[in-house]
């Protein structure tokens, strides 16, 4: 009961402060209106500042604005820049997210194979780097296809998976 309270004091104070859009000039992006990330300057401020710098904050800040706004490719692009640049494993696990995301079913099987094989080598890489999500999708994919997934970029993973 607690959290049918919060989430609608959360839904409440989210609609207080959102400005309301004008008749005539609907964004673009009313799609999230509850999201205070929307304004492009900020999103263009913060990706600058994410990848001259190395701000984990910053990089956050835009990851979630794609990822609210279901701009997966643009959401890709910003982790694999970041991620490989800075080493990031949150990074890592959101090109991981972001591929697999872009699929009906939300899962790597419906990958074609070269997109497959680098969603599961970014998942790894987060999981070697012990981020939590990863640890958790890795165990989840393992108990469904009842396989384990070992190393990095290995197509036998995919082909586990789509035998089951």
């Amino acid at each position: 009961m607690k959290k049918y309270g919060l989430l609608l004091i959360l839904l409440t104070s989210c609609h207080n402060a959102t400005k309301q859009p004008e008749k005539d000039a609907i964004d673009d992006h009313a799609v999230c209106a509850c999201s205070a990330h929307h304004d492009p300057v900020r999103l263009q401020a913060s990706i600058e500042h994410a990848l001259t710098t190395g701000d984990k904050s910053s990089y956050n800040n835009a990851a979630i604005d794609y990822e609210l706004t279901f701009q997966y490719d643009r959401w890709f692009y910003l982790a694999f820049v970041f991620g490989n640049k800075y080493n990031s494993k949150e990074a890592f696990y959101d090109i991981y997210h972001a591929l697999t995301s872009t699929t009906i079913q939300d899962s790597v099987v419906a990958l074609d194979s070269t997109s497959a094989s680098v969603a599961y080598y970014y998942l790894m890489k987060a999981y070697q780097m012990g981020h939590e999500d990863a640890t958790r999708e890795k165990t989840r994919i393992e108990e469904n296809c009842k396989c384990k997934l070992n190393k990095p970029s290995v197509l036998q993973n995919r082909d586990a998976l789509r035998e089951r």
